[in-house]
């Protein structure tokens, strides 16, 4: 759930992502990044096959989509994945994530997958337990952090760099407060998605805050992907491990709150925040930048890419042979 313009590399000027902006310093950025939809299953989806969501079969299909009456499809069986691709060559694979929608099919296609409602540290250390037993050999290790997607409970030393805003708009970081802001959903002082197209001083203070409850889920990502990477490190794999970093989709602060009143569409009913309801660059300018073999140094691709890309460029930086496509993509194409 990370837009890109929130990251140092995107344009941020607060410090949500001094790690990455490093580590990408040292690889490739690509900074016009459309993902194939706003929410997580047909965006990861895409991106893990190199096919939209009507090919791969992983969305949801009623005529009102809301997933709280709506379990979505699950990607289709036939489709092959990055990680089976990876798998028939040879590789482990495994994927640990902490968000449920990564599952119907998707998770499944790798030997080994596990959810685990942890924070963005504890999902890297379980990648780098399960590294530590299989990185003797050719290895594709997939890791979902959620932490800035709701509900968003970044600890207070993450928190605390970006409470300058909001203290400024005369928010309030109390943790009754900030408990509250957690979720779009929750009945804080000032429901941020029941507010009028115009925000009035309160309601400026309540979003200061929510964003700034964002930022600290950002930096908290951050830092565990630091920790990654200095123990590939640690063990001499660093140089020898390709590392892709995307997100798949962003999320909306009221960016168009006047539009979302107008059209006042959403089953919730909230406007004008969250995701899975637009297709607003905020939703869709999404985050890619990778490190490591065959990727090229300091390179920042200005072209627009989409995160249909990701898995055949994966592929090429490491020579080998392209996904194949089912039949009915074949078809298709």
């Amino acid at each position: 759930t990370l837009r890109v313009d929130h990251l140092g590399l995107g344009g941020h000027s607060l410090p949500t992502s001094p790690n990455l902006d490093r580590l990408a310093g040292g690889g490739t950025i690509f900074s016009d990044v459309m993902a194939p939809a706003p929410w997580t299953l047909p965006s990861f989806a895409g991106a893990l096959t190199g096919l939209m969501p009507g090919l791969h079969g992983g969305f949801l299909a009623e005529t009102v989509r809301n997933m709280d009456t709506e379990a979505p499809r699950s990607l289709n069986p036939e489709v092959a994945t990055l990680a089976s691709h990876l798998g028939n060559l040879g590789f482990r694979t495994a994927a640990f994530y902490s968000n449920e929608f990564f599952a119907f099919g998707l998770a499944e296609s790798f030997d080994h997958h596990r959810y685990l409602n942890l924070p963005a540290s504890g999902l890297a250390a379980a990648a780098l337990d399960w590294i530590r037993r299989h990185g003797d050999r050719p290895f594709f290790c997939f890791v979902l952090m959620n932490d800035p997607h709701e509900p968003t409970t970044p600890p207070a030393a993450h928190l605390a760099p970006f409470l300058e805003s909001t203290l400024a708009a005369g928010g309030d970081p109390s943790p009754a407060q900030l408990r509250r802001y957690s979720r779009w959903g929750d009945p804080p002082a000032v429901e941020l998605g029941r507010t009028g197209p115009t925000l009035d001083p309160e309601a400026r203070a309540a979003l200061a805050l929510k964003l700034a409850i964002y930022d600290a889920t950002i930096h908290e990502v951050d830092e565990a992907i630091a920790g990654l990477d200095e123990q590939l490190r640690k063990w001499g794999l660093a140089d020898r491990t390709l590392v892709s970093v995307f997100a798949d989709h962003g999320e909306e602060f009221l960016d168009h709150a006047e539009f979302a009143h107008a059209w006042d569409h959403d089953p919730r009913p909230i406007r004008g925040i969250g995701h899975g309801h637009t297709h607003f660059q905020e939703l869709l300018h999404v985050p890619w930048l990778a490190w490591g073999p065959g990727v090229p140094r300091g390179v920042r691709c200005g072209r627009p890419v989409s995160l249909l890309d990701l898995s055949p460029t994966v592929l090429d930086w490491l020579q080998l042979a392209p996904l194949p496509l089912d039949r009915e993509s074949q078809n298709v194409l």
